[in-house]
């Protein structure tokens, strides 16, 4: 009778004992990387971390290959903490051109993209997280188009608040739109259309447009003119 009585003490305290001697997860954050310099058209650049090979991207590529109108987002494990991001030129040698210090947190999303300013090339990044809404897409645009100046985007003919007047290096927040099936995405500057493109805006996902390419392109290769790019990143 005494051992029925002690029996749940005893098995309450294994399991709390066992509870103590599992370890919590490790911390990580996710990474993915896109080129956004047209002068990879048709070669790679070597991505490093921390000096160690990441994977090789083309113009227009995030990991899942040239993006096309739109692909779907390719996100990597990553410690936590300081990391030193470089990208290559195509040469075997693969010296880097461009190099930052970011550092990511637990849990976070990011993108590193590898920039072009008439061929001074330079890293930048995003911090990706957000809340998707169930009855809503979101989409927010990211500026890479040096000569492209300020840039607004349009849906149909309708203004998108909180996309205007966006400039070379620049991202919006995410913005709550209406879901469609085929809208008409403008990128206007001023009155002038630069691109336009139509891809279906889903409820509960959420979108990183990119602007990229040249308005008037240094060599004249048709293509690395301007276009729109969009990663589905939730």
């Amino acid at each position: 009778m005494q051992i029925k009585k002690l029996l749940p003490l005893l098995l309450m305290l294994f399991a709390c004992g066992k509870e103590a001697t599992i370890k919590p997860p490790p911390k990580a954050a996710y990474l993915m990387f896109y080129n956004g310099a047209p002068d990879f058209y048709n070669a790679k650049s070597m991505v490093l971390v921390n000096n160690q090979h990441a994977g090789q991207l083309a113009y227009n590529d995030n990991g899942r290959g040239l993006i096309g109108a739109y692909n779907s987002s390719l996100y990597q494990f990553t410690d936590t903490g300081d990391f030193r991001i470089a990208f290559s030129d195509s040469t075997i040698k693969a010296a880097k051109i461009t190099e930052g210090i970011y550092h990511f947190a637990d849990k976070k999303h990011y993108t590193i993209y590898l920039a072009d300013s008439l061929g001074f090339y330079e890293t930048m990044y995003t911090s990706d997280d957000v809340n998707p809404d169930p009855g809503m897409a979101k989409i927010r645009l990211l500026h890479l188009s040096p000569d492209a100046g300020a840039v607004s985007l349009l849906l149909d003919k309708s203004a998108v608040k909180g996309i205007q007047d966006l400039h070379f290096r620049g991202v919006t927040d995410y913005i709550p739109v209406s879901p469609d099936v085929k809208p008409a995405i403008r990128i206007m500057n001023g009155d002038n259309q630069l691109v336009r493109k139509s891809f279906p805006l889903e409820a509960g996902k959420c979108y990183t447009m990119i602007l990229r390419g040249y308005n008037n392109t240094p060599d004249g290769d048709v293509n690395k003119t301007l276009n729109l790019s969009t990663i589905i990143n939730f």
